[in-house]
This record gives C-alpha cells, structure tokens and sequence, in this order.
C-alpha cells in the first residue's frame, strides 16, 4: 500500500447505447480495433507540476484495466487500497460529470475523510451547482487553469492547514477569488508531464494517443466554445524548445512505433515565426509524422500551410472548423463566411493535405431550410474534392456558453439537464430549437437533430477517400454487424470517433433516453 498526498483520477465514462444507424456506418473501426490509451496532457502537467513535492499517483478509470474490476465501487475500493491517498482529484467533462458523482460518493462511502477535489470546464463554470449535485460528496472544486492552484491547494491541505486565502477555489462553505492566469514565463518553467506515473503494464501492445495543446487562451469568441471563457482570450504559446522537449520525453517513456502524436490548438498557426520554429525543431529532432492538425481559414496562407505539411508528412489529416454553411448561422457562431472556407480549402488542395473538417449538427440558427442547404454544401465540397472527409458532432449547449445561460436569447429550449445527454452524438440531443419568429413553435426537433446528424454520416459514408471505408464495410453485411452486436457488448457501447475503449462498470447505469 502506498499512502500518497494526492491521487488523480480520470472519471469512467457511462456507455451511451446508440442507434445502429449512427454507429454501423463505423464498423470498419469495431473490424480494426486497436488498443488505444490516450494520454491528458493537462492532467499529466499538473502532476508535473506537484510530483517533486509530494506523494501523487494517477489512474484512469476509463481505460486503465490493471485494478479495474467489474463494478465501478468494487474498483474504486481497489484503486484506493493500492494508493491510500489523502486527497483524491478527478477531471470532468459535462458528458460523463454524473459518473463523477457516483465515483465521489463511492470515495466517501470508502473513507469519509478523503478530501475530494474536482477540476475541468463544467465544474468551474457550474461551481456551486456541482457540490450540490454530489450530495455532500465533493469537497473542493479548482475553477480554471489547475497547476498552480492545486499546487497551492495541496500546500495548505498535506499540512492540515486553512484553504480559506486560496484563489481559484469552491467549497461547500465559500468561494474564493478568481485565480490569476500564469503567465507565458511561468507555463515555459513548468515541469515536465508526469508520464512516469503510467504503469508500464498499462502501455503494453497499446498505442498511446497523445494530443498536445502548445498554446491557451483563444482571440476568437465562437460561440459554442468555452476555450475563450475558460482560457481567456490572452493567447499563451509555449516555447518551441519545450514543447519539443515534452514530445521527446512523452516518446522516450513509451513504445516510439505505437505513439500517436495530435496537435489539437485550433489557432496552432497564429503567431507565423514561433509555429515556423516549432516545425523547424519537429522535423529535425522527431521527424514522426503528426496524425492530426487544426488550423482556421485565415491560417491558409502558403506559408503556414507548407509548415503544416512539414508535420503532418502525407500521413496525417488536416482539420479546419467550417461548422455550417448558412450565413446567417456561420454570423451568430461568429465564423468566417463560407466562401472563406471554400477558399481556405482550395488552398489545402493545392498543398496535396488531407482536409478533413468539423461540421456541427442542430446549432442556434437552424431550421429545416439550413438543414438542407447544408447537406447540399457538404455534397458540394465532396463533388469538388475538397474535404476528404468530415468529422460531423451534434452541438450541445455546454455551461460556459452563452446559450447554455441564456436560451432564451438564442431561441433555445434545454429539455434535459441530465447531463448523461450533453455528448456529442447522443440520442437524442437535450433540447430543441425554436423558431425566432415566435418561439411557441418549434423550428427543429431534436428528433429533427438526430435525422440531420445521421444524413451527415450518411454522406460521409458515402463519399468519404482514403479512409478504407467502402472496402472494409464490404467485409461485414449488416445481418453480420446485428449478430456482432448480440454477441458483443463493446459493439453496443461504441461511439463514433472514439477508437479506444472504455471500461464497462455494471454499476454505472447506461444512459437510455425517454422519448
């Protein structure tokens, strides 16, 4: 038994059984299936950040499998027996925050005097609400950027000592002041990840998935993102001889053939001479082809492009947020209009990069009208060779937008605050929009939604190179997949997008929708 200061954990994932008309479209994934640990660069630094001066350890309750058992309690006592820590943090996002609540309360149920704490987006924009969802059971929530408040935090709490003067925190007794932003000195002089504390029986045959974020903090407002809120919009971007040093040191912990590296910044290429010696360096000390790179229609000039071809070396794919193809929308989403995606995606063309961009389903704006227009432009850019494929997601009001606190205003009704329905391809997605000319009458349903949604991946499906997605579907009839599916449980459970599997705790309800 280890007796640690500090134990992070990674929230479970409840499974979302889903239609067979969403997820049968991606059998060629269930055919392929790879194990795939992926690695939260976020939750790696702040153990970083705290592992030289205190006891810390880490679990991932959605993927690790070495105390995993076959209820989340049963695990939960496991996990806690082999680490004994005083204080237990977990990471959350609003789709699985309810299996953070039952994972707090089987804490509790275990040793009432673990010190539960609870960081991300949800629980920093919803503080009080969360505490008071958890029934008692969570102590401490870290609102915004963790290193250095849970740094703080701890100081306080290894020597029993009062938490009352930290900023950046909510108990179940007081809040505290917003915590500054560390400065871009201050994210340079961080430690490294803490990737030693993955067990080496965890990475074993795995291809571990790491996406890297170089810069926080967003100079665009999108409406449906919480990056700007939750960041602010002061863009801090990591030294390029860190950035490369942090890739080379996550590449020496584990097997180099099975790493897969993702640069998920959607404003990588903002400021032209530090993304220049970012690929410089990339090229001359790693030189392994990145799989995955965002960019935005305004970052498509020659220069920017030619250095992201230099990343992504014919292998990897190129996204950019083209979201919508109503002007109207792409205006209340504060997006580009889309000739400038046309024109953004020309470009990629020319550069022979694989474009493969987001698209969201049922935003603020949409009707049946927009529904049809565009599912007539994504056949377009299909008929034109632009996009080889698209990665389409159902929008969800997330807390921290403005839709989510004002629904009103964006002629939104939220049916649903469970929040077992806030992900990204959900049936059925938890509210429905209202037509702007009078908000008695509904403009699209979100069983209209989900019927948009599937038409997406219908067209994806059938248009979509270089993805071995006509060959590899050929190999399974459906009559094939519906005998998988009773026989398999994991094809019941899958979510599109998403190759690595979750662990399946028989105590964690699934998520089955009330029509």
């Amino acid at each position: 038994m280890k007796n640690l200061d500090f134990l992070m954990l990674i929230s479970p994932q409840k499974p979302h059984p889903r239609p067979f008309d969403v997820y049968y479209p991606f059998v060629h994934q269930l055919l392929n299936k790879r194990e795939i640990l992926p690695i939260q660069y976020g939750v790696m630094s702040i153990l970083g950040r705290l592992k030289d001066e205190f006891e810390v350890g880490y679990y991932d309750l959605a993927h690790f499998k070495y105390l995993t058992q076959d209820s989340l309690e049963s695990t939960v006592r496991t996990v806690l027996d082999e680490f004994n820590p005083k204080c237990v943090g977990l990471q959350s996002y609003t789709f699985n925050f309810n299996a953070l609540k039952k994972t707090v309360e089987y804490i509790k149920d275990y040793d009432s005097n673990i010190i539960t704490i609870a960081g991300g987006h949800h629980v920093t924009f919803l503080d009080k609400q969360s505490i008071d969802e958890c029934n008692g059971n969570l102590d401490i929530i870290v609102r915004g950027e963790g290193e250095k408040i849970i740094y703080n935090l701890l100081s306080k709490l290894v020597k029993n000592k009062s938490i009352n003067d930290i900023k950046g925190i909510t108990t179940k007794n007081f809040r505290t002041p917003n915590a500054e932003l560390m400065t871009e000195s201050e994210l340079n002089a961080l430690p490294f990840p803490a990737f030693d504390l993955i067990p080496e029986i965890e990475k074993k045959n795995k291809y571990i998935y790491f996406p890297i974020s170089v810069s926080r903090g967003c100079v665009y407002k999108c409406l449906f993102c919480v990056n700007h809120s939750f960041w602010k919009r002061s863009v801090r971007i990591m030294d390029s001889d860190r950035a490369i040093g942090i890739l080379k040191y996550f590449i020496e912990n584990f097997d180099s053939k099975r790493v897969m590296l993702e640069f998920c910044d959607t404003i990588l290429p903002l400021k032209i001479n530090e993304f220049k010696k970012l690929v410089n360096k990339y090229v001359q000390e790693i030189s392994k082809p990145v799989l995955f790179a965002l960019t935005r229609a305004n970052f498509t000039d020659d220069l920017r492009l030619g250095l992201l071809n230099k990343l992504l070396q014919d292998v990897g794919v190129l996204s950019i947020g083209i979201e919508n193809a109503n002007e109207d929308v792409l205006k209340l989403m504060n997006k580009p209009n889309f000739e400038s995606s046309i024109q953004a995606l020309t470009k990629i063309k020319a550069h022979d990069l694989k474009a493969t961009p987001t698209w969201l389903v049922g935003h603020p704006g949409e009707s049946l009208k927009t529904s049809y227009e565009n599912l007539e432009k994504i056949q377009y850019l299909f008929d034109k060779g632009l996009i080889k494929t698209l990665i389409p997601f159902i929008w969800v009001p997330l807390p921290g937008t403005p839709p989510f606190e004002k629904p009103e205003e964006y002629h939104l009704k939220i049916i649903s605050y469970n929040w077992d329905r806030y992900d990204r391809a959900i049936f059925l997605p938890p509210y429905h929009l209202l037509d702007k000319n009078n908000p008695e009458r509904i403009a699209l349903s979100n069983q209209q939604i989900w019927a948009y949604f599937l038409n997406v991946i219908s067209l994806c499906n059938k248009n979509s190179q270089n993805f071995k997605f006509v060959n590899e579907k050929l190999r399974m009839s459906f009559d094939q997949f519906l005998n998988k599916v009773q026989n398999d449980q994991q094809y019941t459970l899958f979510s599109p997008g998403k190759d690595a599997e979750i662990n399946y705790f028989t105590d964690l309800d699934q998520y089955i929708t009330n029509l």
